[in-house]
């Protein structure tokens, strides 16, 4: 799979890695990053909300964000609310 950035590349691991599977636990690793890669291919948004979501993710769990850090978060957010909403307009 494509990244546009070396950051969004490191969100995207840091949801496979620690984020995602804190929320589904049934998964083995090797099959959850399998299947979000899979996912995240054939739907953009959902790439980038699980870029969103790992990237917020990492910014909490570090004392001081970058603002850079942030400010690609929430971009990365409204990216997906506009895609979400576009797909149900």
């Amino acid at each position: 799979m494509k990244y546009a950035s070396q950051q969004e590349y490191q969100y995207f691991n840091h949801f496979a890695e620690n984020t995602g599977l804190q929320l589904w636990l049934n998964f083995t690793p090797r099959l959850w990053r399998r299947l979000l890669e899979q996912c995240s291919s054939i739907e953009p948004s959902l790439r980038h909300l699980i870029i969103s979501v790992g990237a917020l993710g990492k910014l909490s769990v570090l004392e001081a964000p970058e603002d850079s850090q942030l400010v690609f978060a929430r971009t990365l957010s409204c990216k997906c609310r506009m895609i979400f909403n576009d797909k149900n307009a």
